[in-house]
């Protein structure tokens, strides 16, 4: 047990993150609760107008019975007034004081909950489900007591005999969880079954699929994957039957290197279930990385032990990796790419472990990061000669894994996000004169912002773009255009608004670019001006400023004192880069626009009166619970991953498509890892000596294949007119429980082509196909450019409002500002 937590807490550092929650709850559906309060209060209060009544409160009693039973009253208003204290002064309305009671329950239980995680996850308002409405606590104490609430909320008995306790078998005090400590939500979603296409519970038998390369340059990408460029593409069908090769009571690893996502432990859940099921059936263990490689210390799991963990949220049975994690976004490089920093020696530690854990596979489960991890340790295991198939499964809230449908986790943050967006949207429309400038995820194609667009319509979205120089605008660019779009709706008579700030358009603005290269050199340089002990200091700040060209000086000067801090200080993982998804863009983009109305108004070009409140919208869905798309969705990867390995894959990621279809119609297949990376040489100021191999670099690019300007068909009407709309809380019952993503409804398909034919096509129109031995067969920069350019138009037309379908327009590169059709300067 020591050892094993050693492991997790080894190096371990604190981050704290700071959050204020108010706003978001001004303006949601009311719960079903609140409609019949709300409801019968209207009629008490007409009844009191229709007896005469004058100087009365309308009210309600019995509050803890159904509606049907609750008492009307009128209560004199007198009876809630004192005299005021002032002389001469008119009598003062007297509120009742919080409850004492409420406090006393929680004065009981706080000391047992500082100790232990008894936190509770309540989960979405649920409104097609009647077991799940339940009262708030404050009406319980009211009606039944300190002393009932306080039992129904301390923590129980953790050691002996509930039937509902998981047993902690393993001596690992991470892998329990009780019932008694679980929300009525979160014990229901326990109960709900993900859905597997029909096929993969029978035999299955792999058919080759097409192989594609996203690297341009294929001779470089088979000099660092000699081994793994030989794996080909394979769908899974249904063998009717026939015999297929498979591997006896294989032992499985599972490994979490990337950040949470929903539905991961329906990955494990899955990869258990499958192995169980097998006429011999398999072991699943759960290990865990650090900085050397594989922990030897691992979890044998079965289904059983993860009954309280199906269908749940976040990934508290284990950490994250550390040095797997590769760069993140970091704006001193491609802000695009995805880095693997892997060693050769963290390699042969992984497969020292693997040899002494007698692994016949190794799934690795996160985003791009991991992926490209997942790549290289393919290779490796393969050139050793080592007999341990290595699978990745794509799970990211992302969902920017190239030749990828969907990721696992992108479904549930969506709808979470745009729940809390539509909510912000409600509020400011219901104010008349405040906008809100919300940042949200969205690192790299900002799949994120796209698809809460599409389920919000905000009134203005700055999607970052992907032609990384030629096409980024400029900071002045971008406050023109939102205070463009702030004037015409001022003409219109509304002074309200939600426009979206992804993460990554700090990273796509080029002088802002420029500076981080800029604090990237000084950091190498002057490391001492960096140091902890100065960190956020004003001398240090004003000393680094002055150290910096001139251009990049200026622009630093100008920005407010908290941004100009967050630009120096914020770094990536390893302290080399300046990290400019941590600096807070909305309050930065508030703050140019506050000045450029100034100026607009001091011109007498804007008479109007702009309130802003900024909101961060980054980790609020990845622990959610998983919405029953990404149940199935992440149940199926794991499956599927468990599949492979028996069939004896190896150095592939796990597809899952057709997902708009019913889960009876998505397909199942195996991506070559070696199609979704890419190897370029590394620029460096002397070219390599005669017989010197040249420096190369190894990135995942990412990618999509359902942000393609073909599939949008979506006509957002001008900010100056748009209103906004409140998606509401995530169903997990009723008319929308298995809504698919916008993004997915909008991909092109024919009538009468089958799902395998259509993630064929897709494959195709997103990169060239490649030999079995890796000869390119096209060239892949001019897959990518044009889908560069498709997604230029589609970041322009959002944040412009235009009303035509970008399938039809012009793919040249040079763009009429006439064709648009923009209610906002563009260029």
């Amino acid at each position: 047990q020591r050892s094993f937590s050693a492991a997790l807490l080894n190096e371990a550092s604190i981050e704290t993150r700071c959050h204020y929650i108010g706003q978001e709850s001004r303006c949601p559906l009311p719960t079903q609760f609140d409609c019949d309060l709300g409801w019968s209060l209207g009629h008490a209060a007409g009844a009191c107008v229709a007896h005469g009544l004058n100087g009365y409160a309308a009210c309600l009693t019995d509050l803890n019975l159904p509606p049907e039973q609750w008492g009307a009253a009128a209560l004199p208003l007198v009876c809630l007034t004192r005299k005021n204290l002032r002389e001469g002064e008119p009598p003062v309305v007297e509120f009742k004081p919080f409850s004492a009671d409420l406090l006393r329950v929680l004065q009981a239980v706080r000391g047992a909950w500082r100790k232990r995680s008894h936190y509770r996850q309540p989960g979405p308002v649920q409104f097609f489900q009647q077991s799940l409405t339940y009262t708030n606590y404050l009406l319980k104490v009211e009606y039944e007591g300190v002393d009932a609430v306080t039992k129904l909320v301390e923590p129980g008995d953790e050691v002996a005999g509930a039937a509902d306790h998981i047993a902690n078998q393993h001596s690992n005090p991470l892998l329990t969880r009780s019932r008694i400590h679980m929300s009525p939500l979160q014990i229901d979603r326990t109960k709900y079954k993900p859905r597997l296409p029909s096929f993969l519970r029978g035999s299955v038998k792999l058919i080759a699929a097409p192989t594609v390369r996203m690297c341009p340059t294929v001779e470089n990408l088979v000099q660092v994957f000699p081994e793994t460029t030989k794996v080909e593409g394979a769908f899974c069908v249904s063998s009717y039957g026939e015999v297929q090769p498979t591997k006896a009571s294989p032992r499985v690893g599972i490994v979490f290197m990337g950040r949470h996502a929903p539905g991961n432990y329906n990955i494990m859940l899955g990869l258990a279930e499958f192995l169980e099921s097998l006429d011999a059936p398999g072991s699943l263990m759960l290990l865990v990385s650090e900085k050397s490689g594989f922990v030897e210390d691992t979890v044998e799991l079965a289904a059983k032990d993860l009954e309280l963990y199906r269908n749940q949220g976040g990934l508290t049975v284990l950490s994250r990796g550390h040095r797997y994690r590769g760069k993140k976004v970091d704006a001193g490089c491609d802000a695009r790419r995805k880095k693997c920093s892997l060693q050769s020696h963290d390699l042969q530690q992984c497969a020292l472990t693997v040899e002494r854990l007698k692994l016949d596979g190794i799934v690795l489960v996160g985003g791009c990061d991991t992926q490209c991890t997942t790549a290289m340790m393919s290779e490796h295991f393969l050139a050793s000669g080592l007999p341990c198939r290595v699978i990745g499964v794509p799970a990211s809230m992302d969902s920017d894994v190239p030749l990828i449908e969907q990721t696992s986790g992108f479904d549930t943050a969506c709808k979470v996000l745009s729940s809390i967006l539509g909510n912000l949207a409600t509020d400011a429309a219901s104010s008349k004169k405040t906008y809100y400038f919300v940042r949200i995820a969205g690192q790299s194609l900002s799949h994120t912002a796209a698809e809460c667009t599409l389920q919000v319509h905000p009134h203005l979205v700055l999607l970052p773009l992907e032609d990384a120089i030629e096409s980024d605008f400029s900071l002045d660019e971008i406050t023109s255009i939102v205070c463009d779009m702030i004037l015409q709706r001022e003409q219109n008579g509304m002074s309200h608004g939600l426009v979206l700030v992804p993460d990554g358009m700090l990273g796509r603005v080029p002088e802002m670019r420029e500076l981080a290269a800029h604090i990237d050199q000084l950091t190498l340089e002057q490391p001492e001006l960096f140091g902890a002990g100065s960190a956020w200091g004003r001398e240090s700040l004003e000393a680094i400023i002055q150290e910096l060209p001139d251009d990049s000086r200026q622009l630093m000067e100008s920005l407010p004192r908290r941004i100009q801090a967050q630009v120096a200080f914020s770094k990536s993982d390893n302290g080399k880069y300046c990290h400019l998804i941590a600096v807070e863009a909305e309050h930065l983009l508030k703050a140019l626009v506050e000045s450029e109305l100034s100026k607009r108004k001091a011109e007498g070009d804007y008479g109007g009166s702009f309130q802003c409140i900024t909101h961060a919208l980054a980790y609020q869905a990845r622990s959610a619970l998983p919405t029953n798309l990404d149940c199935d969705l992440a149940y199926t990867q794991g499956w599927s991953a468990g599949v492979l390995v028996q069939r004896d894959v190896t150095a592939a990621l796990v597809s899952v498509g057709n997902i708009a279809a019913g889960h009876d119609e998505w397909t199942v297949g195996a991506v070559p890892l070696a199609s979704i990376v890419s190897v370029e040489r590394e620029a460096t100021d002397s070219e390599p000596k005669p017989g010197e191999r040249p420096t190369l670099s190894v990135f995942i690019e990412p990618d999509s294949l359902v942000l393609k300007p073909e599939a949008w068909k979506v006509r957002l009407p001008r900010p100056a007119d748009r209103q906004t709309c409140a998606p509401g809380p995530l169903q997990f019952y009723g008319p929308s429980a298995d809504a698919v993503p916008t993004l997915l409804q909008l991909v092109e398909t024919e009538e009468d082509m089958s799902g395998q034919e259509r993630m064929n096509l897709l494959r195709r129109q997103r990169a060239p196909t490649a030999a079995a031995d890796g000869s390119p067969l096209t060239d892949a920069s001019s897959h990518r450019s044009s889908a560069k350019r498709g997604l230029r138009k589609l970041a322009l037309s959002l944040s412009s409002g235009n009303l035509f379908e970008l399938g039809q327009v012009n793919d040249g590169d040079d763009e009429d500002p006439n064709d648009f059709e923009s209610g906002v300067s563009t260029r």
